[in-house]
C-alpha cells in the first residue's frame, strides 16, 4: 500500500500527551523540523521531532523510544532528543539555524538554549560551508560515472547546500528564509544567477539530471565547490 503524509493537525496532540504522560514536568520542550515544518514532505519523508527533557539519559531514551514507537506513525520519526543540561553546553555556532528551523509544539524552545552573539552565527556559516566542501570532495572523488549514483551523490550535496545558503542569505540580508521555494524566489528577484540554478538543483532530482545532460557531469560539482570558496571568501 503506498504511504501517504502524516496529518500533523491530529498527530500533534496525541505526540504531546503521549510525552507528557511519559515524562510529566521533566519534558521541557516539544517541536517540529525538517521537511514537514518546511511543507516540503512527500509519503516517502521522516518526521523529524524535537523532544527536550530536563536532562537526557540511557533510560529517558529507552523511555523515548517505547513512547515514540507506540505512535501512529511512530516509525517515520526522526528525531533530535537531548537534555536542557546538555544543550545549555551545546557549541553555540550550531544552534542558529536549529533554532529558526523549529515550530514549537509545547514548552519553550528559547528558554532551553544558551544566548547566542552574532559571530556565533558567522562560525555556524563558517562549519557548514566547510562541511559542504569535503561532503562534495567526497562525493565527486568516489562517483565513478554512473549517472544514477551521481545524482544520489548530488542529491545529498545540494540539499546540504540549501541550509549553507539559508545562513549565508541571512548573513547578508538579515532575512531566514525557511524553505527552497523561498529562497529560489529571492535568488532569482535578487539577481543570483548561479544561486538560482543551484537551488532548482536541490529541489529536483531531474534538475540535477538535466544539469549533467547539459553540462557534463563533472559542472554540478564544479558549482558547489566554487560557491563555497566564494562565500567561504565573503565571510573572513
Amino acid at each position: 500500500m503506498r504511504r501517504s503524509l502524516v496529518d500533523l493537525y491530529t498527530w500533534r496532540p496525541q505526540v504531546v500527551a503521549a510525552l507528557h504522560d511519559a515524562f510529566g514536568e521533566r519534558l521541557q520542550c516539544v517541536g517540529l523540523q525538517g521537511s514537514y515544518l518546511r511543507g516540503e514532505a512527500n509519503p516517502d519523508s521522516g518526521i523529524d521531532l524535537l523532544v527536550i527533557l530536563n536532562d537526557m539519559t540511557i533510560d529517558d531514551l529507552k523511555t523515548l523510544r517505547r513512547v515514540i514507537r507506540d505512535l501512529p506513525y511512530g516509525e517515520r520519526v526522526v528525531m533530535f532528543a537531548s537534555g536542557r543540561r546538555q544543550l545549555v553546553h551545546w557549541p553555540m555556532y550550531e544552534l542558529f539555524q536549529f533554532a529558526q528551523g523549529t515550530e514549537t509544539w509545547f514548552g519553550s524552545l528559547t528558554n532551553n538554549l544558551p544566548n547566542m552573539e552574532p559571530r556565533d552565527t558567522v562560525l555556524g556559516a563558517q562549519a557548514s560551508l566547510a562541511s559542504l566542501y569535503h561532503l562534495t570532495n567526497n562525493a565527486f572523488l568516489r562517483h565513478d560515472d554512473d549517472l544514477e549514483s551521481c545524482v544520489e551523490s548530488l542529491h545529498a550535496a545540494y540539499k546540504h547546500f540549501f541550509f549553507s545558503l539559508q545562513i549565508v542569505e541571512y548573513l547578508r540580508t538579515g532575512r531566514f528564509l525557511p524553505t527552497k521555494n523561498d529562497l529560489l524566489e529571492v535568488c532569482v528577484r535578487d539577481g543570483h544567477d548561479n544561486e538560482a540554478r543551484m537551488m532548482e538543483l536541490s529541489i529536483d532530482d531531474n534538475a540535477i539530471r538535466t544539469a549533467i545532460a547539459e553540462y557534463g557531469i563533472d559542472e554540478p560539482y564544479r558549482w558547489l565547490l566554487e560557491w563555497v570558496g566564494r562565500s567561504m571568501r565573503l565571510l573572513g
